[in-house]
């Protein structure tokens, strides 16, 4: 019988500290697995939210280039659920990934990855109707991909239209000249050394929102950014939490919601650098915990669950008959601001599938 993402779960039950997921929880996270192939991504991620004792998750996992074959027409269906594709949005992204796939286009060239998120909270439906997340490579920025050292183009001569025309395949429509400007907006007023480096439709909450995530941001061009979109209003309420995190951090990464108008929901990604996961450098993410449970922001159960997920180690996806090593570490942690409503925190933990050469 041919394996799926669930087995691949299913092997490290044993790692999930009880404060950060239920026995029915993790239930739910293996039902999403069932759907796809065992290795169809190597690694998933998962949101648990940090003031919240119950132990409720969300998924997300990527599909890397080197395995983006796996949605487009041309692979045979027996690899995935034959069910998912009897819902409107998996067609368009199975649309979305043969695009992808067509060498020399802009997707090919612009698109490193995509994410497919799934909220769990509730019941879980018989299909699961991801979010889905385009990372956008370098490359885009560069005013020569093949001679990096020439520099960046200036935000105003980005060519976006690839983008909307994937966001259209996903939304299987046009996005509203409202939201086009908006976008485009935040294109325009990126700062030096920053970018956006990921963009959704979040298909499974508001069809209409797009997502973008302007990454490379230190506190002062967070609040000029802010400032440039026309959310300047937002830095009042930020400006209470963001400073005493910000210096125990690398950078911040910002997540707003666009339609015809700026969602006043604003997201906060506190952020290390890459080589600073939790089983590397475990005192920069125990004080960043330690700061945002005296916040009131984050129960010291999930701190403590948090804290003992990261580590390693070798496992046998049989009948794969290859060994793996799992490196199981923190991610990030997301603080989220409503108007007129006490912040709250999230935190990412993730774990990466490598082959293992030795015996």
């Amino acid at each position: 019988m041919a394996r799926t993402f669930a087995d691949t779960l299913q092997s490290l039950s044993g790692y999930f500290p009880e404060s950060l997921v239920s026995g029915t929880e993790f239930d739910k996270i293996v039902s999403i697995g069932k759907h796809f192939p065992s290795l169809m991504s190597m690694g998933a991620a998962f949101e648990t939210r940090l003031g919240d004792p119950t132990p409720q998750l969300d998924l997300f996992f990527a599909i890397n280039r080197d395995n983006r074959g796996v949605l487009k027409d041309s692979i045979p269906r027996s690899l995935l659920d034959p069910k998912l594709f009897s819902h409107p949005v998996w067609q368009q992204i199975r649309v979305l990934f043969s695009t992808w796939n067509i060498s020399g286009s802009d997707l090919d060239m612009f698109i490193n990855r995509l994410f497919l998120e799934f909220d769990l909270d509730g019941v879980t439906p018989d299909i699961p109707v991801p979010a889905v997340f385009m990372q956008i490579r370098d490359t885009f920025y560069l005013k020569d991909p093949d001679l990096p050292q020439n520099g960046f183009k200036d935000a105003h001569n980005l060519e976006t239209g690839w983008i909307f025309e994937a966001l259209s395949t996903l939304k299987n429509g046009p996005i509203s000249s409202g939201a086009s400007a908006n976008t485009r907006r935040c294109f325009n007023n990126l700062l030096p050394g920053t970018c956006i480096d990921h963009i959704a439709i979040m298909a499974s909450r508001t069809p209409d929102a797009i997502r973008i995530n302007v990454n490379g941001l230190d506190l002062e061009q967070l609040y000029s950014y802010l400032e440039s979109i026309g959310l300047g209003s937002r830095k009042t309420q930020l400006k209470d939490v963001l400073p005493g995190l910000a210096k125990l951090v690398d950078h911040l990464v910002l997540a707003i919601d666009i339609s015809d108008s700026f969602s006043p929901r604003i997201g906060i990604e506190l952020r290390f650098p890459k080589g600073e996961r939790s089983i590397y450098n475990e005192t920069k993410w125990d004080l960043l915990l330690d700061k945002l449970v005296s916040l009131g922001l984050c129960i010291k159960e999930k701190k403590e669950g948090l804290m003992e997920w990261g580590g390693r180690s070798r496992e046998l996806f049989d009948p794969e008959l290859c060994r793996f090593m799992i490196f199981r570490y923190l991610d990030l942690i997301k603080l989220v601001f409503n108007p007129n409503r006490p912040p709250s925190a999230k935190a990412y933990f993730s774990f990466i599938i490598h082959p293992f050469s030795s015996p």
